[in-house]
Parts: structure tokens; C-alpha cells; sequence
């Protein structure tokens, strides 16, 4: 089969389509030929540089969307032919790829390929909202990064909680037409941030906050929450990490939360079939709908990954494979 290998650590330019042998699930996995996989910021930072168990050389992708084609030793022969959006083990960039049905979510008709592949970024942002910031209706909720793929979903499922208002922060001026559900939209870079916060709030801060960035903007962000609010941090895509002084927290009841998909897929991997099965029935509903980006043929990966490194992506990137 055709598949991507990060062939050393850096530039785009290391990533290279081979021919690798295809693989053979072994008991109690899935085999799922793969139809589209997205492009997500942990295979961005996996690819620059050594990081977690991404190892040159290796094939990037932990989610995507296909049909289950082979069956392991003791998987259920109802998985044969389902059509499931999936976290995988090897590598998604790739024409096959393994699982385990606790991974894999069968996806309805009404569902497309494109929102299937983004089973990864629904998850997370429900969870990040639901799960960790724990959000009720009529709150106040900031979201940093909210033109990606992750900040666009949680944008969308916090307009369903009706809050009392919903901020959203981008990198960039022309990002801001993106953020159709926000009431306001700042750039999360700003020197006075902050202030800007304050003042949309009367004073009062955000309940909620949701930030995938890390560094200055967690600095900044911290000290607009309210009391009794939950802040989340779920990246730090910035690359540094935030720094907060632990008195405040006590005194104003103040919550800060991490939250990790991939930490759920090792250790406890059942516990992520209820939101996949939340959000994937919001989208066959169309109350909610993936923020499409560009899609590249398999072949086009590095033109893909160059756009993240570029900070140009708006919404969900995909590949074909």
C-alpha cells in the first residue's frame, strides 16, 4: 500500500509517499481501508521535531474515515463493510490503516466524508467544553483559536448553549469573517487583550475559556476569568507554555482544567464513544457542520502541512487518499 513516512525529522519537505506493506490486524483489531484522513497540529509538531512517540522514520494521521475491510481474531462480524470514522494505530496518511472497534464510530449516511474525518476535532471540543470546562446554558464562553479546526467545532457547540455571550480570538485579521457564531472576535495576540476582554465583560469575566495556545495568550486570558469559572487548557500550540499565581484560583473559586483526547484513547478508550456518538448525530441533524478547509490528494502532503506552518489554515484540512 501507498503511505506517507516522515522520513527525518523538520521541514515538509521530509515527508515522502512509499510503498510499505499492508498491514494484517491481529486479534481483537480492525482493518480499515481508508477514504480521507485531516491533518491535525500534533502531526505538525510530531514531524518538526521527536515528540511523544512520533519517531522518524514513522507514517503521521491518528484519525480518518473509511470501511472496515478485515477483521481481526475475536472482533464481531458486524463490523464487516461498516463505514466508520476512527482514531487508528500506525498512521493515517495511508491507503490502510489498523483499530479496535472501541475506536471505531459507525457514521450515518447523512454524514459526509469530510465530517467524519473530523471525528477527532468534534470530540475533543466537546469534551474540552462539556467534559472539562463544564458549561451551562446562558454562561459567558471565550475560545481562543476559534477559525481552526478545533476552535470552529467548539464555537459551534457553544452557540447551542445559548450563552450569554461568546467571544472568539484569531491569529489573524482576515480570519475573523470565519467566526460567524461569535458575538465578538478579538486577535489573541494583542497587547491589550486583556483590557478588551474586560470590557466586553462590564468587568465581570468569562465562565469559560477554552485555549489550545498556550504562552502569553494563557497569561493574559487568566486573568480575565470569573469567579467560579473553568479554564481549559487542552495545547500549547504557541509552543511555550502559560504561567499562573496559585492565590487567585483559591480566593475566586477559579478552575483550570487540562483535557486530552489522546490521554482517553490509551487508557480508557470506551469512555469517547458517547460524545463521538453526540456529535455525530449533531451533524447528521445539521445542527452543527465541520468548518471545511482545503483538501489535498495524499500525493500533496507537504503543500498541506506547509499551509499549517504557514498559520493560513481556516478550518478542518484534509487528505484523500
Amino acid at each position: 500500500m501507498k503511505a506517507v513516512i516522515v522520513k527525518a525529522h523538520g521541514d515538509p519537505k521530509h515527508m515522502v509517499i512509499e510503498e510499505v506493506p499492508t498491514p494484517t490486524p491481529g486479534p481483537g483489531q480492525v482493518r480499515i481501508k481508508l477514504h480521507m484522513t485531516s491533518v491535525n497540529f500534533a502531526d505538525i509538531k510530531g514531524r518538526r521535531a521527536p515528540y511523544r512517540h512520533f519517531q522518524a522514520p514513522y507514517t503521521p494521521g491518528f484519525d480518518g474515515v473509511g470501511v472496515i475491510d478485515a477483521l481481526g481474531e475475536g472482533v464481531d462480524t458486524s463490523w464487516q463493510g461498516q463505514r466508520v470514522a476512527a482514531y487508528v494505530k500506525g498512521g493515517s496518511y495511508a491507503e490502510y490503516a489498523l483499530s479496535t472497534p472501541a475506536l471505531c464510530y459507525p457514521i450515518p449516511d447523512e454524514v459526509s466524508d469530510e465530517d467524519g474525518a473530523a471525528i477527532g476535532i468534534w470530540i475533543t471540543s466537546h469534551n474540552a467544553l462539556h467534559w472539562a470546562g463544564r458549561v451551562q446554558k446562558g454562561e459567558t464562553i471565550l475560545i481562543h483559536a476559534a477559525s481552526g479546526g478545533v476552535g470552529s467545532c467548539a464555537l459551534q457547540l457553544a452557540r447551542l448553549q445559548s450563552p450569554k455571550k461568546l467571544i472568539a480570538t484569531v491569529g489573524h485579521e482576515e480570519k475573523k469573517t470565519a467566526c460567524t457564531q461569535a458575538d465578538h472576535v478579538l486577535l489573541h495576540h494583542a497587547d491589550d487583550l486583556t483590557q478588551q476582554i474586560d470590557t466586553l465583560t462590564d468587568g465581570k469575566g468569562v465562565d469559560v475559556i477554552l485555549d489550545t495556545l498556550g504562552g502569553a495568550v494563557f497569561d493574559k486570558s487568566i486573568q480575565c476569568i470569573a469567579p467560579f469559572g473553568r479554564y481549559v487548557i487542552f495545547g500549547h500550540s504557541t509552543g511555550t507554555s502559560g504561567t499562573f499565581v496559585t492565590a487567585p484560583l483559591h480566593r475566586h473559586n477559579v478552575s483550570i482544567l487540562g483535557y486530552s483526547s489522546g490521554g482517553y484513547r490509551k487508557t480508557n478508550p470506551e469512555a469517547l464513544k458517547p460524545s463521538a456518538e453526540r456529535v455525530l448525530q449533531l451533524l447528521k441533524e445539521k445542527h452543527v457542520k465541520t468548518l471545511q478547509g482545503p483538501t489535498y490528494p495524499l500525493a500533496q502532503v507537504q503543500e498541506a502541512h506547509q499551509l499549517f506552518e504557514d498559520r493560513l489554515n481556516v478550518g478542518k484540512v484534509y487528505l484523500r487518499i
